[in-house]
């Protein structure tokens, strides 16, 4: 029998198992709810409250995941468009 301690770090003793993988501790937890009322419609997005002043980090990538996550679910556009903005 193989006690726990020989199989601590992913050290697998058993013939054919493979190694555990690392304990991954999460981050803070995200709050992914629409604040802002992003809509889709047709071809085009409602943004029911829009922000006014300034925005925190976190309303700003929530605001911004909202609208690729509607503007283009498959993020294929998005990840061309972002490429470019960041070589700016």
């Amino acid at each position: 029998m193989i006690s726990l301690n020989e199989n601590l770090g992913g050290q697998s003793k058993l013939p054919g198992a493979t190694p555990a993988k690392p304990c991954v501790t999460p981050g803070p937890p995200l709050d992914s709810a629409n604040h802002f009322n992003v809509v889709a419609r047709k071809d085009y997005l409602i943004v029911i409250h829009l922000p006014v002043g300034n925005l925190t980090k976190a309303d700003a990538l929530n605001l911004a995941a909202w609208l690729v996550a509607l503007a283009d679910p498959t993020h294929e556009e998005f990840k061309r468009v972002l490429k470019e903005v960041e070589e700016k």
